[in-house]
């Protein structure tokens, strides 16, 4: 299996799950706009990128931007840098925020926290909120399930989408 087979099966995962989620995004057409905010796991090997390049080889597009930073947190990403001016230009159907795995008690009511700090302004400039799940690295892979009730309940926090890409990561 060539190296990139993963990140590629991990992002068409990441669209079909998109798009099956119990509450389907409204697609009045086929091209979308997504704003992903998040670390070194949404920059790293360019996931908007991939996901863009998924979605065109379906007869979709997916005009994808980002805002990420190595080891960053929401919390960091609402205290500085670009993610908050970018929301605000809106044209986003949804804004993807994704941080670490979240497994840890205090890190998961953190992210619920602030994603729910970040949904007035996703909400304000017509877009979804939607938590990417990522995965705990090889030493805590006991806690994917941990991982993925961390984002599950910040997701519905702010009645956002869920995206378990953690699990399409597992997977792969």
């Amino acid at each position: 299996m060539p190296p990139s087979t993963p990140l590629r099966l991990l992002a068409a995962l990441v669209v079909a799950i998109g798009c099956s989620s119990s509450t389907p995004p409204s697609v009045s057409n086929s091209r979308h706009s997504v704003l992903f905010i998040g670390n070194s796991l949404t920059y790293t090997n360019d996931l908007p990128g991939t996901v863009a390049t998924i979605a065109a080889s379906a007869g979709d597009t997916i005009d994808a931007a980002s805002v990420a930073y190595g080891n960053f947190a929401l919390i960091d990403h609402l205290n500085g840098g670009q993610s908050l001016p970018t929301i605000a230009k809106g044209g986003w159907e949804f804004v993807v925020l994704q941080q670490g795995p979240s497994t840890v008690p205090v890190n998961a009511d953190s992210l619920k926290l602030w994603t729910q700090m970040f949904a007035p302004h996703i909400r304000a400039v017509g877009a979804t909120p939607a938590l990417l799940m990522v995965w705990p690295d090889s030493t805590r892979e006991a806690f994917f399930d941990d991982c993925r009730a961390s984002y599950l309940a910040a997701a519905q926090s702010v009645g956002g989408m869920f995206i378990p890409a953690g699990y399409a990561w597992q997977i792969a």
